[in-house]
């Protein structure tokens, strides 16, 4: 075994969960943290029961809350490979904190993993699972999240929501038919930056890539005042809820890095076998 062999091999071997690798901005998993309380309270286990609060497992703690019992996700015991996960029907969360954190700004790398299904493979509207917006009149720069059918770390005007869109450049969506699935599917989405103004985006099915391309931003037109909003999205300064993107479907865990640098092979090796062990997802 060669000398790179043996170093990938033991970096391999330290990586346990998603909140070891560095980077890792948010950690949601509907095994753990689930409480019926917007302060905590007790742990969520019975089939059904609405949840408050959605604890963040990586090392930053960006808690998701609601306050508002009718508003409120449901747990769904045996979800997927006999994992829980969290059920959303017209429901939605935000950061417990209500801050304007997860600036990807003109540095940062993103990268997502989602373990996740919809309810219905129709794509007559956008259900946002995750989504950084609101908080700005006249523009979406900066906005990113994940939504059927598209990634979205929009830096163009706000006429450009068709797509993943940048000032100069639109992800094409050929060949991603298995993003609205109503089967459970592992989504991982890379945005690493080449420089201040290009990126080279892909997305992975099941660890089997999907689409890859590069494109370009405007990058002195990112925002920084968005806020993240689970389920859903919102616009405007007041944060508004958008009623017409709801996520219908069934959350089991989501992973988002936000780093100055890539994730390397070592990282993603035990983040595939971590999530392959998981839910079987080969």
């Amino acid at each position: 075994m060669g000398k790179r062999s043996r170093s990938l091999t033991r970096n391999h071997r330290r990586i346990i969960t998603p909140g070891t690798v560095g980077g890792c901005f948010l950690w949601l998993d509907a095994e753990k943290g689930l409480y019926d309380s917007v302060t905590g309270g007790s742990l969520v286990t019975t089939n059904g029961a609405t949840i408050a609060r959605w604890e963040d497992q990586g090392p930053l703690k960006n808690h998701f809350s609601q306050a508002t019992a009718g508003s409120r996700p449901t747990l769904l015991n045996n979800a997927f490979n006999g994992k829980k996960g969290v059920s959303f029907l017209s429901k939605f969360m935000r950061i417990a904190s209500d801050t304007t954190v997860g600036d990807w700004g003109t540095q940062n790398n993103l990268f997502i993993y989602a373990v996740f299904k919809f309810n219905s493979s129709s794509t007559a509207s956008y259900e946002n699972i995750i989504m950084r917006s609101g908080g700005y009149s006249g523009t979406v720069a900066g906005v990113w999240g994940l939504r059927k059918w598209d990634l979205t770390p929009y830096s163009g005007s706000a006429g450009q929501l068709a797509g993943v869109a940048f000032t100069n450049g639109y992800y094409d969506r050929t060949g991603q038919s298995n993003f609205n699935s109503t089967s459970y599917n592992l989504i991982f989405y890379s945005f690493p930056r080449e420089d201040t103004r290009n990126f080279n985006v892909s997305m992975q099915v099941n660890n089997v890539l999907q689409q890859s391309l590069s494109i370009g931003d405007n990058a002195a037109n990112l925002v920084t005042n968005h806020k993240l909003i689970l389920g859903t999205s919102q616009y405007g300064t007041g944060y508004t809820v958008d009623a017409s993107t709801y996520f219908n479907g069934v959350l089991c865990e989501l992973v988002v890095y936000l780093r100055p640098n890539k994730l390397v092979e070592y990282e993603f090796i035990g983040l595939r076998s971590y999530f392959k062990a998981k839910y079987g997802i080969a």
